[in-house]
């Protein structure tokens, strides 16, 4: 399983955002908050998670958190499945999309578009 870490570099490498402080700035949060997250001493939670995901246009990384933030060994099993699923189903719908079948991907077929460039996400720090 991928780690936020690394979807965090995907920001950054397809310009979403041009380095840490602009996530937070993003998302309204502090810089301390994305180094945390970055070192895995926690990860986003639902709302930042959720905003993080239709940024990326992927829907596992809300599955991903939630795996690094359980202390139980069982359900992080649950969301790391979950997580594999989302991505796998993602995958197949952007084949789909490329061989001629619907346009779209899993995002945006739950009602919810990804914010144009310079959009301010604001999210719960709760």
């Amino acid at each position: 399983m991928r780690t936020v870490s690394s979807y965090l570099d995907e920001l950054i490498d397809r310009r979403i955002a041009r380095n840490d402080a602009d996530i937070a700035r993003l998302l309204n949060i502090s810089r301390a908050t994305v180094s945390i997250w970055r070192s895995g001493g926690s990860a986003p939670g639902e709302d930042q998670a959720a905003a993080l995901a239709v940024l990326l246009e992927r829907p596992e990384f809300v599955a991903v958190c939630m795996a690094q933030r359980t202390k139980r060994e069982d359900t992080k099993r649950v969301w790391e499945v979950v997580a594999q699923m989302l991505h796998e189903a993602e995958d197949q719908t952007k084949t789909a999309r490329h061989e001629g079948g619907p346009s779209g991907n899993l995002v945006a077929w739950g009602g919810i578009e990804p914010p144009t460039r310079g959009f301010s996400i604001r999210c719960s720090t709760n």
